[in-house]
Order: C-alpha cells, then sequence, then structure tokens
C-alpha cells in the first residue's frame, strides 16, 4: 500500500468517526427538545456507533494496550447500538413483550460469551472458540439493525412523506453498515488488498449522508421531501375549499393534510 493509500484511510477514518460523532450529537440535542422515547433510543443507537468508532481511533493512536484494556466497553456499546434501534423499532412498530424479552436475553448471552473469551483466553483462544464467539456476535448485531431495518421500510408506505424518507434513509444506512461488516469478515479470510481496504472506506463515506438524513435532516432536506405533498395540497385545498359543505369533513381533511405537511 503506497503512502498516499495509507494516509486516505488515515484521514477517512478519523473523517468517519467525526461524522458519527456529529450525527450522534445532534439526535441526541433533537430529543432533549422533544423529550420522545423513539429519538432517545435513535439517539442511543447512533451515539454508541459514535462511541465505538471514537474508541477505535483511540486505540490506534495510543496502541494495543489501550485496545485491550477497552475490549470489554467496545463489546457492550457495539451490542448497545444494535438493541437500540431494535428498541427504536419497537416505539414504533410494537414487538410482543415475550419477543422482546428474548432478544434482551439474547444480546445480553452474546456479550457475556464475548467478554468471557476475552477474559479467559484474551489473543490466545483456540480458533473454534473464536470462530463461535466472533460469529454470534456479528449474527446477532446484525438481527438486531437487520429486521428493524427492512421493517421499518416496508412500515414507511403508511408514514407522511417526511416520515417515510428518513425511516427509508435510516434502513438503508443501516443495511449498509451490516453489508460493510459482513464484507469486512469476509475481507480478513482473504488477502487484505489495498483495493478492499480502499472500497471499505468509501463505502463507509457512502453511508453517511444516508445516516445523516434518517437521524437528523437539514430544513431544506425535508423542505425537498415535502415539495411533492404541497402541490398536492394545493390541489386538495382548491377541492376542499370549492366542493366540500360540510364544516366537520372541511376541518378534517384539513387536519389531515396539515399532519401530512409537518410530519417528521
Amino acid at each position: 500500500m503506497t503512502v498516499t493509500e495509507t494516509g486516505f484511510l488515515t484521514v477517512s477514518q478519523y473523517v468517519t468517526s467525526a461524522a458519527f460523532a456529529l450525527i450522534a450529537v445532534l439526535t441526541a440535542r433533537d430529543w432533549l427538545v422533544s423529550r420522545d422515547r423513539s429519538r432517545m433510543y435513535l439517539a442511543l443507537a447512533i451515539g454508541s456507533l459514535a462511541a465505538v468508532s471514537v474508541l477505535g481511533q483511540v486505540g490506534r493512536a495510543l496502541g494495543p494496550s489501550f485496545t485491550a484494556a477497552s475490549t470489554y466497553a467496545t463489546v457492550i456499546i457495539f451490542l448497545t447500538s444494535g438493541l437500540a434501534l431494535l428498541l427504536f423499532r419497537h416505539a414504533v412498530i410494537p414487538l410482543k413483550r415475550r419477543t422482546l424479552r428474548a432478544v434482551i436475553a439474547i444480546v445480553t448471552a452474546t456479550g457475556a460469551l464475548e467478554i468471557g473469551v476475552q477474559a479467559i483466553f484474551g489473543r490466545t483462544a483456540p480458533p473454534a472458540v473464536q470462530l463461535i464467539a466472533a460469529a454470534a456476535f456479528i449474527v446477532v448485531w446484525s438481527g438486531c439493525v437487520g429486521e428493524p431495518s427492512i421493517r421499518l421500510w416496508f412500515a414507511a408506505r403508511r408514514r407522511t412523506v417526511v416520515q417515510r424518507a428518513r425511516m427509508r434513509a435510516l434502513s438503508l444506512g443501516y443495511i449498509g453498515i451490516v453489508a460493510i461488516l459482513l464484507a469486512a469478515v469476509f475481507a480478513s479470510f482473504l488477502t487484505a488488498t489495498s483495493g478492499i481496504r480502499l472500497g471499505l472506506a468509501l463505502s463507509i463515506f457512502a453511508i453517511i449522508p444516508l445516516l445523516y438524513a434518517g437521524f437528523v435532516p437539514p430544513a431544506w432536506l425535508r423542505r425537498t421531501w415535502r415539495q411533492s405533498e404541497e402541490e398536492k395540497f394545493q390541489q386538495a385545498t382548491r377541492d376542499i375549499v370549492m366542493f366540500a359543505t360540510d364544516q366537520g369533513a372541511l376541518a378534517q381533511r384539513s387536519l389531515e393534510w396539515a399532519i401530512r405537511l409537518t410530519g417528521a
């Protein structure tokens, strides 16, 4: 790998960590303003991912001793990020209590397994044990974010235009993370070429705008999403005013359009 490629990868890692941290801060700010439970779970999900990313950069700067010491925290925080997205899904589209309790138990058991392997064996764990722990870790986290991503995508069809766009951007962003994670695991069994590393780095860059749009879309993007609805609203307003004779129906239709235009 050339010096230029190494420099690009280093810069991209710092930029990615900074982007995740910024999205986390903005999402936490939105939650503090609204105090909405679903937004709290979103803030926890992206905040945990940002924390894992930042810990990784600090580990690269301080060396293996810090990485080893922070392993337990990284495992817990990363699993928390997946569980938080599932809890967001539960807040929007409720799961059965039995299902939710089972998932929490599985996530807890997976974290205990990973931490136990690290505590007992460290870096010298037998290959079979490493494979079982790593597979459980990846499968459980991917399931925690994969199922909500797919479920939210289809549920978005029944939402307002802004909610629909946000939910689908969020779904695509998390599906992208799962795909990158699986690609990185697959690449670890191959010779890690510079092309693979650059491809993974560029893939992460590509999902940052999706996560930004899903978690904290700016005002101009919301306006863009609402534009088609505003045109329909203008036509509907003319129809309502010209043809509605029932004041109750007029008020109901007006309320429905207000919700569609301001939904977030």
